[in-house]
């Protein structure tokens, strides 16, 4: 039987970064995704800049260059259901 410390399940950006974070803290930490390889991200790839800096900062990863699109800042007008825009 295996022991750990930590069980993440599902390998999104939150249980990846919880599993890094617990691993870098010394716990021992087993993920479990159900998927058998990556899927494509739900979002649409957009990140915004407080995630790059989580990413770059807390994480200490970085995005390959060949993901990255340009322009690299876009604007963004939305409307909530409420009928709030910015």
């Amino acid at each position: 039987m295996m022991f750990c410390d930590v069980v993440v399940v599902g390998a999104g950006p939150a249980g990846v970064a919880t599993a890094i974070k617990s691993a870098e803290s010394g716990y021992s930490v087993i993920m479990v995704e159900r998927g058998d390889k990556p899927s494509a991200k739900p979002c649409g790839g957009i990140l915004t800049t407080a995630c790059m800096d989580v990413l770059s900062c807390e994480l200490g990863l970085s995005l390959p260059e060949k993901v990255l699109s340009s322009p690299a800042n876009l604007g963004l007008f939305y409307v909530s259901p409420s009928g709030y825009g910015g």
